[in-house]
């Protein structure tokens, strides 16, 4: 994928928002994993538990079609720009 796409993608996606989650309203961005998973045509969006209301936006393959089958690989994405994800 083009640099531009990327950096465009990640500018909107790590932008400053408030959310709200379980009443109580945050101040935060979410974060943008930019190594393609696959063709990485399909746009996720993934909440892992310890990250929440925080989210990651990865690029995976659009062949995916049961996500579930591909959460390890996802995890593994994350973990590999950002660090440990999740608690479990």
């Amino acid at each position: 994928m083009c640099p531009y796409r990327i950096a465009l993608i990640e500018a909107i996606i790590e932008g400053p928002r408030e959310t709200e989650h379980w009443a109580q309203k945050y101040h935060g961005s979410d974060a943008f994993v930019p190594e393609p998973l696959g063709d990485g045509k399909q746009l996720v969006h993934l909440t892992p538990l310890a990250t929440r209301p925080w989210c990651y936006v990865l690029m995976v393959d659009s062949s995916w079609d049961d996500l579930a089958e591909h959460t390890e690989e996802m995890y593994e994405a994350i973990e590999m720009e950002y660090g440990h994800c999740d608690d479990t």
